[in-house]
């Protein structure tokens, strides 16, 4: 019996029609989120999502500038006002309590 050849370099090519899973990609800042809900594979020949080259897209788009115009005012870890300055405290500082405190009160 004869041995099949090896697949090409890069691994096996994939099946006419088939679609390519997308990676996903990480922002410096959170952005809104978008409301969509998502097609199938099989939903996707003859939009502009088939003709998508999202490596191409990368290159073109300044994605620094875009999460900066597009980020949401609250920011996980950031204290500032809106014009930048820094957001004063309304809280009361947290009273540690130790096992001595714990004494003095029975």
């Amino acid at each position: 019996m004869a041995v099949p050849p090896p697949p090409p370099p890069g691994g096996v090519p994939p099946m006419p029609g088939s679609v390519t899973i997308k990676k996903s990609v990480q922002t410096k800042y959170r952005l809104p989120a978008l409301n969509w809900i998502a097609i199938k594979p099989n939903q996707i020949r003859g939009t502009v999502f088939s003709e998508l080259d999202d490596e191409k897209l990368m290159t073109e788009i300044d994605f620094g500038q875009f999460e900066e115009t597009f980020k949401t005012k609250a920011q996980p870890g950031t204290n500032l006002k809106r014009n930048g300055t820094p957001r004063m405290s309304t809280r009361a500082p947290k009273k540690e309590i130790g096992r001595a405190s714990c004494r003095e009160r029975v």
